[in-house]
């Protein structure tokens, strides 16, 4: 299966940790990392924990093809994301509702899985916000014109 997953880092070494990510999802039982987009560096959106955050953000975008099934892609990626640096502090709001941020080290996310619609408690597929994040459609954009 064709999937396509969003990545990023606002921790240095941003760029190392992104190839890393990138080396470990290829080296993933039945899938291949089959295209990548540039870099692109963002600025960080959204509210952050304690009112700041460490700096801008590196994404790309990739293309793999997979065996594994959704959910369990997740969770593989998921431990990339913990082996690179990553703690899953939960998702934390403000009392009017808004989603605070946490810096990432990496992130990764699914954003497409063929044309499977997805949605359960912790994985929804199309991503919901991808539309929005330019930092997502760019890139994203890039590795389907290449």
């Amino acid at each position: 299966m064709k999937a396509y997953l969003s990545l990023g880092s606002n921790i240095s070494p941003r760029r190392d940790r992104l190839e890393k990510a990138v080396e470990l999802i290829g080296k993933l039982p039945t899938t291949s990392v089959t295209g990548m987009s540039d870099l692109l560096e963002t600025e960080a959106e959204g509210e952050w924990k304690d009112g700041q955050q460490k700096g801008k953000f590196l994404n790309c975008c990739v293309e793999i093809t997979t065996a594994i099934p959704p959910q369990r892609l997740l969770e593989e990626l998921k431990k990339i994301e913990k082996a690179l640096g990553r703690h899953n502090e939960g998702k934390v709001f403000t009392p009017q509702g808004h989603r605070l941020y946490a810096d990432r080290p990496v992130d990764i996310d699914i954003l497409l899985y063929g044309r499977r619609k997805i949605k359960t408690e912790n994985l929804e597929i199309p991503h919901p916000r991808m539309q929005e994040r330019a930092f997502v459609m760019i890139p994203l954009k890039q590795i389907k014109t290449n």
